[in-house]
């Protein structure tokens, strides 16, 4: 029997957090948390996650800049990363200043999730090589970790 994904979920609201805590935990995740960017940036590099849902608006360090950390550390650069907001996704993927510089392709590893619903480029939690939702895809482990 393989090992349930890692997941760590990044968000400055704790309600938010313990609401994604609940429901991917009941679905036999591992679950991971981090209330701050610095704190996520800690977590990812000693807990090694298999996906990370990060807050785009957070205090002191926001998602992008999160994203373009791990996206500019080669050892992280392909780790999946949704980006959970309340704002428009459409929007927001328009107007954000990026965080991979890959703009949505096939290739990028960064999804959009809202809960203002899907934006109109299709489904924002899946990512190259998922056949399924964002919760479904985690649950293909990498083969190996470096």
């Amino acid at each position: 029997m393989s090992e349930p994904a890692r997941i760590l979920v990044v968000d400055d609201t704790p309600m938010n957090v313990k609401l994604l805590e609940g429901v991917l935990t009941g679905h036999g995740f591992v679950v991971m948390t981090a209330p701050s960017g610095p704190a996520a940036l800690e977590r990812v590099r000693a807990d090694r996650p298999d996906l990370v849902l990060l807050d785009v608006v957070m205090p002191e360090m926001s998602g992008y800049e999160v994203c373009r950390r791990l996206r500019a550390d080669e050892a992280t650069r392909l780790l999946p990363i949704i980006m959970v907001t309340a704002l428009d996704p459409g929007t927001e993927r328009v107007s954000s200043p990026g965080c991979g510089r890959c703009s949505g392709s096939r290739r990028c590893t960064t999804r959009w999730a809202s809960s203002t619903g899907p934006s109109s480029g299709g489904s924002p939690s899946r990512w190259p090589s998922s056949s399924g939702s964002a919760a479904c895809a985690a649950s293909s482990r990498p083969s190996s970790r470096t």
